[in-house]
């Protein structure tokens, strides 16, 4: 979890499993303010975890448009928000 970009692309990577992860972590959020990220700005603030939901959420219903980027070698599709972009394939 970040504000920075979060990475959805190439193997290991499920962007339903990152919406389901978000939505436990959100189960919590009422036990801290704070969150330190390993990437992207830190602290960030608990309510970044509906945000980030929110847009993970755009992006599989297919309701935000991306733009092609190359990562590393890979093709991948940017999504940006105003709290965080996301990669994804």
């Amino acid at each position: 979890m970040e504000d920075g970009n979060v990475f959805m692309f190439g193997p290991m990577r499920n962007l339903d499993l990152y919406i389901k992860s978000m939505k436990h972590l959100l189960e919590y959020a009422d036990s801290f303010d704070e969150i330190y990220a390993m990437h992207g700005s830190f602290p960030v603030m608990n309510d970044l975890i509906e945000k980030l939901i929110e847009g993970a959420q755009l992006i599989k219903d297919k309701k935000v448009e991306g733009s092609p980027v190359n990562v590393f070698g890979s093709q991948a599709v940017f999504y940006k928000f105003s709290y965080a972009g996301f990669r994804c394939d």
